[in-house]
């Protein structure tokens, strides 16, 4: 929901804008560029937090200007579930997105070069991310992805050439464990995350790096996991090698009959279509995917798991699968 019509609280700076407050009836936000006809630059710090916080800041400015009426209530904390940012936006100050622990999904431009120290804290929800940018433009994505340690969509949309990637971050946690005789911390790093999220330079995603961590992924994640990042790098084979593809190919080969029924029973038909025209799984795997397809009524998938296993096996056994 686009929140043109509500009221919005700026300020101004160098003739431009800097977000404060929104107040909306919808937690699904798609900034506008301008704000009273005048650029949106940055999202002030702590604009979506909660009350308390964003008052303390607030209190500092002498220059705050509203901008539409509302009687709506701030869109902050657990209110905001979705926000798109536009091209024009620079940076996003600290804190801005403190304590959003509904907010699912962000969509922003390679156009923020700055992100400020605790902008995502607490958005424990937050598994989706869309950054349009130009094929070799230095973006914020180093800051965006440090700033988050749980799994993560990726998607990167090449605005220049027409180019999609959509790769998976896994999640990663740190602890330290005390060595009681030596009186000393160690400090341990789990889970795959922390060496795909060093793939990204200079805001630039390395591809090949990207792909090299999968060995990691197959000893630190489970089996869903690292079917899902073989499959988003084949569906968006960006940069690809064919040893990579091959790698993919084997794994998803190896666990082809638990994936396809994984996605068969979320209704997953792209997936479903894209995994046997990759994979050509057999005549059992084919008859076993037919009946979870028929159990969770799938009809859609049933439909085309059949037709599959008509056209490359025959019908001897049809019967058995009548719709």
């Amino acid at each position: 929901m686009s929140i043109t019509d509500e009221k919005i609280l700026y300020r101004e700076i160098d003739n431009n804008t800097e977000l404060l407050r929104i107040f909306s009836i919808c937690g699904d936000i798609i900034l506008p560029e301008n704000i009273d006809n005048k650029k949106l630059i940055g999202i002030g710090a702590y604009a979506f937090a909660g009350e308390d916080s964003w008052n303390r800041v607030c209190k500092k400015y002498n220059d705050v200007i509203a901008c539409g009426e509302s009687s709506y209530p701030a869109i902050c904390t657990n209110e905001l579930t979705s926000i798109a940012l536009p091209s024009s936006i620079e940076y996003i100050s600290d804190y801005a997105f403190y304590n959003c622990r509904n907010l699912r999904e962000i969509s922003l431009f390679g156009g923020v070069q700055n992100i400020g120290g605790g902008t995502f804290m607490n958005c424990g929800k937050l598994s989706e991310i869309t950054l349009r940018t130009n094929r070799n433009e230095h973006t914020c994505l180093n800051k965006l992805l440090s700033e988050l340690t749980k799994k993560q969509y990726l998607t990167i949309i090449f605005t220049d050439t027409n180019e999609k990637a959509v790769m998976l971050m896994p999640e990663y946690f740190e602890e330290s464990i005390e060595n009681g005789p030596a009186r000393i911390f160690e400090h341990f790093t789990r889970g795959s995350g922390f060496r795909y999220r060093q793939c990204v330079s200079n805001g630039l995603m390395n591809f090949a790096e990207y792909d090299s961590c999968f060995k990691f992924a197959m000893i630190d994640e489970n089996e869903e996991i690292c079917s899902e990042i073989a499959i988003l790098r084949l569906m968006y084979p960006t940069e690809l090698s064919t040893e990579a593809k091959s790698t993919y190919i084997a794994y998803l080969s190896e666990n082809i009959s638990i994936v396809l029924n994984r996605k068969i029973k979320n209704g997953n038909y792209d997936a479903v279509v894209f995994l046997c025209e990759t994979i050509k799984p057999d005549e059992d795997i084919l008859e076993n995917t037919i009946l979870t397809a028929r159990n969770k009524q799938k009809t859609e998938i049933l439909g085309y798991l059949m037709n599959i296993k008509n056209e490359h096996f025959g019908k001897s056994r049809r019967r058995r699968f009548e719709l």
